[in-house]
């Protein structure tokens, strides 16, 4: 028997209740869309010329996504940056949005204040905390959250609400064009994820147990098209935090410049590096024919490359996909790995050093 189909094992490994937080992710998203129609906004916040969102880890993914989804469809520039300072640009005419998961992460709030003084159009993204509190304190709209639906308590699988708050917040602005329809379709791909890649699922029929046990014992490359580049973010975020495994992510084409001409030493990189390639029928024709080739030189290289190729018929369906099948991949990989995915030893001894 594979060692992750012993259901056992992984019953007494999930001490933190990992699995309970990712097979509710789908109601994660539901429950943050449906809460979320009660924010209501400014209406000269639909005038933003800009948009600049901070938030650090998980809570500034939500905008990486939609800055990748639909980077074809947004007619104003948007950016994520992980500062205790603002970009020297915000000014009256910026949408700024404050995140943090806890509502206690500190750059966040430095820089609150300096948007403020910017005259920033500010909404936020808050659990809680401090954030929470200068919120209602300011009269700043934002979507607060719930995570009745993330049992193990960790911010980094709570990503349904911090991604789906930020969609929805940006929904409302304007920005973007999200409805009821579409998250109705991202539930029915999330739901078939929990059948597909489920603890029960044995090996040889779970996709991500596959890729796990590819992946296990390696140093990590994951490459995808473009428009995934905020998924990709999540997935190799989650590699270093849960798996606790070394991970780098690029995007078809900008890879193609570089990155090849290094899969050639040292010369232990196929003994030490694996791909993970994530493949769409969604790719446009140029991207796709890259993809194929890349693979080609990946394998000349003797790099092993494990697939897989998303069914979403949506770019943003497939956004939210992949961060999902990236949820039990880690998980799987904690187990292999034998390490703990709630613990963040290292995280945790640089915050105690910090605050000495």
């Amino acid at each position: 028997m594979n060692s992750l189909d012993d259901q056992s094992q992984i019953t007494d490994f999930d001490k933190g209740n990992f699995l309970s937080s990712i097979s509710l992710f789908p109601k994660q998203c539901s429950q943050s869309w449906e809460e979320a129609k009660n924010i209501v906004l400014p209406e000269d916040y639909k005038k933003a010329e800009k948009v600049v969102l901070n938030g650090m880890g998980g809570s500034g993914l939500g905008l990486h996504i939609v800055d990748s989804v639909f980077f074809d469809q947004i007619k104003v520039p948007v950016e994520v940056f992980n500062s205790y300072s603002v970009p020297n640009y915000v000014d009256e005419k910026t949408l700024f949005l404050a995140s943090s998961y806890s509502g206690t992460t500190e750059e966040i709030i430095y820089s609150l204040e300096e948007a403020q003084q910017r005259k920033a159009k500010i909404m936020g993204i808050a659990g809680g905390g401090k954030l929470e509190e200068l919120f209602k304190e300011k009269n700043i709209p934002f979507f607060k959250i719930n995570p009745v639906n993330n049992p193990c308590n960790q911010p980094r699988m709570g990503l349904g609400y911090s991604i789906t708050g930020i969609m929805a917040l940006l929904s409302k602005a304007g920005i973007v064009k999200i409805d009821d329809e579409d998250f109705l379709e991202i539930q029915a791909v999330l739901e078939k994820n929990n059948q597909l890649f489920g603890p029960e699922i044995p090996n040889e029929q779970n996709p991500a147990k596959i890729v796990a046990n590819q992946l296990f014992g390696k140093i990590i490359i994951i490459i995808g098209g473009e428009f995934l580049a905020g998924s990709l973010h999540a997935f190799r975020n989650q590699f270093h935090e849960n798996a606790k495994n070394y991970s780098e992510f690029y995007t078809l084409s900008e890879l193609n410049h570089h990155l090849l001409e290094s899969l050639s030493l040292p010369k232990t990189n196929p003994e030490v590096l694996s791909v993970l390639a994530i493949d769409s029928d969604l790719y446009p024709t140029l991207i796709k024919k890259r993809f194929s080739i890349t693979n080609e030189v990946i394998e000349k290289n003797n790099i092993p490359v494990a697939k897989y190729c998303l069914f979403g018929k949506t770019k943003l369906e497939q956004a939210y996909e992949l961060i999902h099948f990236g949820e039990y991949v880690n998980f799987y990989l904690s187990f292999l790995n034998k390490v703990d995915p709630a613990s963040i030893p290292w995280v945790d001894y640089f915050k105690r050093r910090l605050s000495e």
